[in-house]
């Protein structure tokens, strides 16, 4: 039939068709959802994604917390500002769009995209436990929740459809271990419908790739030699782009939306190849693939941090270290390994991204602490912003002692990891918290220039010189509780916080 007679054709086809997205395409689009524009090209101009991120959440929501309408508007209004409120709101704005993503992800479903049929998942009724049952019964009951029938993700090969050279992968170069970033959502999602997932979240409350792994993964990469990245990525081999350092302790829902927050934040298209160790090394341990022994010989860490695709001027991303409530990232000694390795290469960006729940209690805690007032230091110890990476511990006594000499090895051993550590936690630091934190640390730095550089003039003088440009230097500076006696007491803060 000729497309006139079927109609025009619709302009989530184009865009679809047109591949990947210009600004003329999204101002199109956006000039289709009835955006002005003015707005139009600042929108443009601020963000750029996939079209079927576009599309997925500009024409598929209204009225949720990101919609488009209020991040445009947004965009518009950070035209007039200055340079520095302008790099603020953009990050205003890419945290909107992360959060439209989560929103649409739990609404949708993560496996679903625009044009591709959502994976059928078989509905059982998961095991009842009847005060009657014998404990034998019970265990037996407990035990059918590791169900290898499971459907797998849509696109993942089965174990007729490896390859001898899907094999040979799995057995060498480690950075070569990878997915795309749709590949690590379509499996997450995958996992999150069956009643085997429902069920440990409605036991536990909560769901973390421990589980994930003995479910899912396993089950999934059983006798088949390949990994669930080689699984899904087949025999498309990219070197790694992206390292994802996570824990095994973290909540997946919480994972996932960091990773899918770092993804927006900083642009990343969905066909990003990433390294996600739960997903890239081989686990069964049965014997059809390498051992986890043999694995780790390889140097799994260090050789995709090396491997010059990870490095920003060959287009890497770098590594994004995902945070979680449900667990401390860096009480794992092979986290602190992974930054440790990273900061010795040189052009490998080191980045944090967070939860909403990781965020909002850092919040809390910064708020809860300034209004008993502590020192900015105390501040950020309670925010988790400073940390002890020498407390992180290894299931393994061998592999501990190891990595435990590589970091010594380094000029400043753990302190300089944790100076690291500090920094890229404190740069993902949302606005709201230097909102609060503004009007002191503003205020302790002039105190400081003041005293040590300036006039010395004595401090009761100084807070008057400070209390007069209150209203002109950062707006509600009376409204936090900041006094005299405070103030006067936090100059050490201010040498800190200047280092």
């Amino acid at each position: 039939m000729s497309a006139d007679a079927e109609g025009p054709e619709p302009w989530e086809e184009q865009l679809l068709r047109a591949g990947p997205l210009t600004s003329q395409q999204l101002s199109l689009f956006l000039d289709k959802c009835g955006i002005s524009k003015d707005v139009e090209q600042t929108f443009c101009k601020e963000l750029r994604f996939a079209p079927e991120e576009i599309i997925r959440c500009l024409s598929s929501i209204s009225g949720l917390s990101g919609s488009p309408v209020r991040a445009a508007r947004a965009a518009r209004d950070a035209r007039s500002r200055r340079g520095e409120e302008l790099r603020q709101m953009k990050g205003h704005l890419k945290r909107s769009w992360a959060k439209t993503i989560q929103e649409l992800a739990e609404i949708e479903g993560v496996s679903q995209q625009e044009g591709i049929e959502t994976p059928e998942i078989p509905v059982q009724e998961s095991p009842v436990r009847d005060p009657s049952q014998s404990g034998q019964q019970q265990v037996r009951a407990g035990a059918d929740l590791e169900d290898h029938s499971m459907a797998r993700p849509k696109h993942m090969a089965s174990g007729d459809e490896v390859t001898a050279l899907m094999k040979a992968r799995q057995w060498e170069k480690p950075e070569q271990w990878t997915m795309t970033v749709q590949h690590w959502v379509d499996i997450v999602g995958a996992c999150t419908e069956t009643p085997q997932y429902k069920s440990v979240m409605e036991q536990k409350k909560t769901v973390n790739m421990h589980d994930v792994c003995r479910l899912f993964v396993k089950p999934w990469s059983e006798g088949t030699g390949c990994s669930l990245a080689v699984l899904m990525s087949r025999e498309v081999v990219c070197n790694a782009q992206l390292m994802v350092s996570h824990c095994w302790g973290e909540d997946v829902s919480e994972t996932k939306e960091s990773l899918l927050q770092h993804a927006v934040r900083h642009e990343l298209p969905m066909t990003v190849p990433i390294w996600f160790c739960v997903f890239s090394n081989y686990q069964p341990e049965d014997g059809v693939g390498p051992k986890l022994e043999h694995q780790l010989a390889l140097e799994p860490f260090a050789s995709v941090i090396r491997n010059p695709s990870l490095k920003a001027a060959n287009g890497g991303h770098g590594m994004v270290a995902l945070h979680t409530t449900t667990d401390d990232l860096y009480s794992r000694l092979w986290c602190v390994h992974e930054v440790e390795r990273a900061i010795v290469e040189e052009d490998v960006e080191i980045k944090a991204s967070m939860s909403q729940k990781y965020i909002d209690l850092m919040v809390g805690r910064v708020e809860q602490f300034l209004g008993l007032g502590a020192t900015l230091n105390d501040c950020f110890r309670a925010a988790g912003v400073q940390v002890q990476t020498a407390k992180a511990r290894c299931s393994s006594k061998d592999d501990e002692e190891k990595l435990v000499k590589l970091i010594l090895q380094q000029a400043n051993g753990f302190d300089g990891l944790d100076k690291v550590v500090e920094d890229f936690r404190r740069e993902q630091l949302p606005d709201i918290i230097f909102e609060t934190l503004g009007c002191v640390l503003c205020l302790l730095f002039v105190t400081f220039c003041y005293v040590y550089y300036c006039l010395k003039i004595e401090f009761t003088s100084l807070w008057a010189v400070v209390s007069n440009c209150k209203d002109t230097h950062h707006e509600g500076l009376a409204n936090i509780g900041v006094c005299q006696h405070v103030c006067q007491s936090r100059l050490s803060d201010a040498r800190w916080w200047a280092a």
